[in-house]
């Protein structure tokens, strides 16, 4: 797998995180914030107007204005990170995997297009995919259901990650934006329920991206 993609299930590709800190107040904990985002439906859709891509080049972005949208959030110290339930993807067999390998060229494909915008912009990406049929699977039914949202399994990856860099995640001053939002037209709540669950600020793309 490409290093770009922060990998399934918790494994890490660590851009350098932004952290503020008041220069003059050393003894303040430092503090990451976290621009979360869902990412089918919600940063991307599909060029082919279908409900899902048909290849890892079959996706665009979901309003014009994102990558410059992304790119301010990072001027503004912001971590971008994604958190995605990948159903249809197999990872248990790694790169054998052409379902694993499609969503690793098109998360590398997105990272590519967002580096023209801003080139330190690295974007983080955790990812759960489908359970291997395999019994003898590494982890087991409970993990994968808790890395699904609306639990917060990544989530808690992503704070390891922080604390590892010495830092804490700014809870107030972060959020999560996603499609799944429980309204009469969307497929669940489940985005909706996971900012409700970490505790941060949700928003709906139809909003945000237009947003000022």
């Amino acid at each position: 797998m490409s290093k770009d993609v922060l990998s399934m299930l918790g494994g890490r590709a660590q851009p350098k995180p932004k952290i503020s800190k008041p220069a003059n107040d050393q003894h303040i904990s430092k503090k990451m914030k976290i621009a979360a985002f869902d990412l089918d439906g919600t940063m991307i859709t599909t060029k082919s107007g279908m409900s899902f891509g048909r290849g890892p080049q079959d996706w665009q972005w979901f309003d014009s204005t994102v990558p410059h949208k992304l790119k301010s959030l990072h001027q503004e110290d912001y971590q971008i990170a994604i958190f995605t339930n990948q159903g249809a993807v197999v990872a248990g067999n790694g790169p054998k995997s052409k379902s694993y390998h499609n969503f690793c060229t098109k998360v590398n494909s997105i990272q590519q297009q967002l580096v023209t915008v801003e080139s330190q912009l690295n974007i983080m990406v955790f990812a759960s995919p489908k359970k291997p049929a395999n019994t003898n699977s590494l982890s087991g039914s409970n993990l994968h259901e808790t890395m699904r949202k609306p639990q917060v399994g990544m989530w808690d990856e992503l704070e390891k990650y922080v604390k590892s860099q010495g830092a804490t995640i700014d809870k107030d001053h972060s959020f999560f934006v996603g499609d799944a939002a429980g309204r009469k037209a969307d497929f669940s709540d489940s985005d909706k329920s996971f900012a409700s669950n970490v505790g941060i600020k949700f928003y709906v793309p139809e909003d945000f991206w237009t947003s000022v």
